[in-house]
């Protein structure tokens, strides 16, 4: 009998893992495809959210100048300071609307002005310049003159009721290192390189790495202008190699899993079925996270190899248990070496860490947080990230370069890529990464916007800026827990989320008695 059970399982099981198997190798192949698919289409949204940026702040900045009735006069009678301090030249000085050229020019082109550059007879040229100034229409494309690409737009020059139009008023954005970095920003670091074309002929190519896998992905996406278009060419060797890892994997485990089924089955018909049965199902348990097991040992001596079993079951329901208690206190450990490393690093960091743990969980009480230990380390790690930041620039006296802010920025992306990788920290990672994001999206380093931030990133946010505030720094002293707050309400709508502003607001006085108590200690 127990042969035949053991044929008739054999025939179940064995052909059964096969066909898993099989159907594994075919999923995995079609939800590759898809998954590439879905990421061009993503990537190709980005891209789009790039453009689209460069040209809304191109808009606004014609619609603040162009659309103007002194603006138009001052133009006619070709008063080129008083344009260079309001129209023109204080764009590029100041390094307003993302914008790298400015051109103005009166109907009759008697009178031309233009800074970021000399392209005037190039790109009086290009037909869309004739439809800005004979049709009056403000018209934006792409553009490539004298060697230089971008993208562009042209508007006449009005009054302020968009009447009277006269002249050209034009601003170019171009894709220089500047934007490209931008563009890699935005696109993330899978970008390999891009290229150019103007009707099927590469105008320019710019390549990051070296792309040889056959697994890369190319984007092709039409731009603004006469047959432009741009070839966005992505790595994404390391996904794929991810995805066939976690396909073979699975076929590891289905066929270990169905050898361990047949041979447990054939086990449980030839030794004490009733009684394995029964520690199956606690095994099941244990698998589940409930080691708090007991079993009931037979008392015949004919069981002891049955009992011997379920003591090494419960046995390694303790062990595993006091395992995961003592990986979870080593990786409590780790977090604070990392944070005793990033304080000797940077001396401001020394207290602010702590600090700003404690004032996250005022608020988290609050609002009646549940996560607050995920909080509180999120809060304490989350300029982890400093620690790839030279010294001299986080203790450098005085304010920062905009290099150096620059260098600066990145480190909530720095923090999040220590710590990405380890379960422990997933809960919190978040928090690390976007504490610096906005409210109103303009915020860094993913432009997140509203509560696609995560809430424990906008907690760490306030608590964050309170602390700076009124922490003594190398250029100035630490201002008062009223100014503070002052700040905070201000900002509300912008740079925090409203409902926690009145949160904070709600327990201020805490905040105030703590920073009270650690006055003598700063």
């Amino acid at each position: 009998m127990f042969r035949r059970f053991a044929v008739y399982l054999s025939l179940i099981i064995i052909p059964g893992a096969l066909l898993a198997i099989i159907s594994v190798w075919l999923f995995n192949f079609g939800y590759w495809e898809n998954y590439k698919e879905s990421y061009l289409v993503h990537k190709e949204e980005q891209f789009n959210y790039f453009v689209s940026t460069i040209i809304e702040n191109q808009q606004d900045c014609v619609n603040s100048n162009a659309i103007w009735t002194d603006a138009l006069l001052h133009v006619q009678t070709a008063d080129e300071d008083w344009l260079y301090d309001n129209a023109t030249g204080y764009i590029i000085e100041q390094d307003l609307f993302n914008v790298d050229y400015v051109l103005i020019t009166n109907e009759e082109q008697t009178f031309t002005s233009e800074y970021g550059g000399a392209h005037f007879d190039a790109l009086m040229k290009t037909p869309e310049i004739q439809i800005a100034l004979e049709d009056n229409e403000i018209v934006t494309f792409f553009t490539d003159i004298d060697g230089m690409y971008g993208i562009a737009t042209a508007s006449p020059i009005t009054d302020n009721d968009e009447k009277n139009p006269s002249g050209l008023y034009l601003v170019i954005s171009f894709f220089d290192d500047a934007r490209t970095d931008e563009l890699i920003g935005i696109l993330g670091s899978d970008l390999k390189g891009y290229t150019i074309f103007k009707e099927d002929e590469p105008l320019v190519t710019a390549y990051l790495a070296d792309l040889h896998s056959p697994s890369n992905a190319t984007l092709n996406i039409d731009i603004p202008g006469r047959e432009y278009l741009i070839q966005l060419d992505f790595d994404i060797t390391k996904t794929q190699e991810t995805f066939d890892k976690n396909k073979m994997n699975t076929i590891y485990m289905i066929s270990i899993s169905a050898l361990a089924v047949l041979v447990i089955i054939l086990t449980f018909l030839l030794f004490f079925t009733r009684r394995i049965k029964d520690i199956t199902t606690n095994v099941i348990k244990i698998s589940e996270g409930d080691y708090d097991l007991k079993y009931s040992l037979h008392k015949n001596k004919a069981f002891n190899e049955m009992n011997l079993l379920a003591n090494a079951v419960y046995k390694m329901s303790d062990d595993i248990k006091k395992h995961i208690s003592t990986i979870n206190m080593h990786y409590v450990e780790m977090a604070d070496v990392i944070i005793s490393a990033v304080e000797a690093n940077d001396k401001y960091t020394s207290r602010h860490n702590i600090e700003v743990g404690i004032y996250a969980q005022i608020i988290a009480k609050q609002i009646k947080y549940q996560e607050i230990d995920n909080l509180f380390y999120a809060a304490k790690l989350h300029d982890i990230g400093k620690i790839s930041i030279p010294s001299h620039i986080l203790n450098k006296p005085g304010r920062l370069t905009d290099e150096e802010f620059d260098i600066i920025k990145t480190h909530p992306v720095e923090g999040y890529k220590i710590i990405d990788n380890i379960e422990f920290f997933n809960n919190i990672k978040y928090g690390v990464k976007h504490h610096h994001e906005h409210w109103d999206g303009t915020g860094y380093p993913d432009g997140l916007k509203g509560n696609e931030i995560p809430l424990i990133a906008q907690i760490i946010a306030i608590a964050d800026t309170y602390d700076a505030v009124t922490s003594d720094r190398s250029y100035r002293k630490g201002m008062t827990h009223e100014k503070a707050v002052e700040i905070i309400v201000q900002e509300s709508g912008t740079l925090f989320n409203p409902l926690l502003v009145e949160a904070f607001m709600n327990c201020q006085d805490e905040f105030e008695q703590y920073l009270e108590s650690i006055k003598n200690e700063r």
